[in-house]
């Protein structure tokens, strides 16, 4: 089908490496809408998933013996609140490996769902982690909260994802289209 619109064909090895990056960043643009569209707003998730997930992490700390209260989705800490909003949940890591994945060149569509199912709870539990630990670290160290969770886990997380997709182009480059 590419063949139908596209008619150049890079004869060189660079052309070739500059045609699949720049398929890869018209389809990561194509595939990173809905990250958008939540970032900005436009698609929120109900409250439910939120008050479910901040029950979550209340039941993960309580199994450590640490006296935490919830109320819907606000964790209350030593008198600390930690809202958990829709940005805790991990959307973000989620859909961004969704969106890396996809857009590599590959032209299997099974393998880029194979992948994106393998690692996909991967992402998912580092984000519970994420949250986790950044209560635990409050809790024993008295560590700042918004330091942890959106400094040093948002490049821990990022390179997890990078990771993952690094993971996922080496297995399949074999499989790369042009």
């Amino acid at each position: 089908m590419l063949e139908l619109f596209i008619k150049y064909r890079p004869k060189d090895e660079l052309g070739k490496k500059l045609l699949r990056l720049s398929i890869f960043l018209w389809n990561l643009s194509i595939y990173s809408i809905p990250l958008f569209l939540m970032s900005k707003g436009f698609i929120t998730l109900p409250k439910g998933i939120l008050n479910f997930y901040a029950k979550f992490i209340e039941t993960l700390i309580k199994f450590f013996g640490i006296a935490i209260s919830r109320e819907e989705n606000i964790l209350i800490l030593n008198d600390f609140s930690f809202v958990i909003t829709q940005d805790c949940i991990g959307y973000k890591s989620f859909l961004g490996l969704f969106a890396i994945i996809f857009a590599t060149p590959i032209k299997d569509f099974k393998i880029k769902a194979k992948y994106f199912l393998l690692f996909s709870p991967i992402v998912i539990i580092a984000n519970v982690l994420r949250i986790f630990t950044t209560l635990i670290f409050y809790y024993y160290f008295n560590i700042d909260p918004k330091f942890l969770h959106d400094v040093i886990w948002m490049f821990l997380v990022s390179g997890l994802v990078v990771s993952l997709w690094i993971i996922y182009f080496i297995k399949n480059k074999d499989y790369v289209v042009i």
